[in-house]
């Protein structure tokens, strides 16, 4: 086994090693998120999905990183600075699915409030209607 140059053990040194390598790209992919910034945040107001926007980012070779750094940037740099932007009284804790905050940031900047399907859902009846039955 090799020593070193400095005193450090090689597990030492191997972590600090990782850690500079990782900062470097998550520093590269942030830089090419916020070159898209304005593009992903004008789709996003007109209704394009994340995962629409992050695909063809990706066959424009504009970004080449993955799908959750994207989102993740994109929830950073774009929605929770909205959010934070956004009147007090208005603001909602966030939720774990990923398109509500998109519409909710989409309803905001038009000013409507989201429409309602208008399908009823499923009721269990566990009487059935002499009818219904053949």
């Amino acid at each position: 086994m090799k020593k070193t140059k400095s005193d450090t053990s090689y597990s030492e040194e191997l972590g600090e090693w990782l850690k500079s390598e990782k900062n470097k790209r998550r520093d590269k992919n942030l830089v090419a998120f916020l070159a898209i910034k304005e593009d992903v945040e004008e789709a996003l107001l007109k209704g394009f999905s994340a995962k629409a926007i992050w695909e063809h980012k990706v066959y424009l070779k504009e970004i080449s990183f993955g799908y959750e750094p994207f989102l993740k940037f994109t929830k950073q740099q774009i929605i929770n600075k909205r959010v934070a932007n956004s009147n007090p009284s208005e603001r909602s804790p966030p939720s774990k699915n990923g398109d509500k905050p998109i519409q909710k940031l989409k309803n905001q900047e038009e000013g409507t409030q989201p429409q309602n399907s208008g399908i009823a859902g499923f009721v269990y009846n566990p009487v059935p209607n002499k009818e219904d039955l053949f």
